[in-house]
This record gives C-alpha cells, sequence and structure tokens, in this order.
C-alpha cells in the first residue's frame, strides 16, 4: 500500500496536479436524493437499495 501511494504521488508531482482529500460513502442522504431527483426530473423514478421505498 505505501508503495502504491508512493508511485500516486510520483505521477501527480511529475504532471504538476494537486492532491486533495476527500471522502465518499457512495450513499447520499435524505435532502442530496431530492436535489439530485429535482434536477433531473425523471419521467420514472425506481427506488432500489432503500430501506423505505414509500418515501419515493
Amino acid at each position: 500500500m505505501e508503495l502504491d501511494e508512493e508511485r500516486k504521488k510520483n505521477w501527480l508531482n511529475r504532471f504538476q496536479i494537486e492532491e486533495h482529500h476527500a471522502h465518499a460513502s457512495g450513499h447520499a442522504c435524505g435532502n442530496e436524493l431530492k436535489l439530485m431527483i429535482d434536477r433531473i426530473h425523471p419521467e420514472i423514478l425506481i427506488p432500489i437499495h432503500t430501506e423505505y421505498p414509500e418515501l419515493f
């Protein structure tokens, strides 16, 4: 793992790319989901991977 991290840093330095750290769990909260649905405005929405499909 340390070698991979060092390799990544070398590539970023080579191409003068600034490194930023962020974390993403892969899950959106309710407000984020609503905003995304409002912006995309799909004709059909099929909720999957949810414990509360009735909220959609």
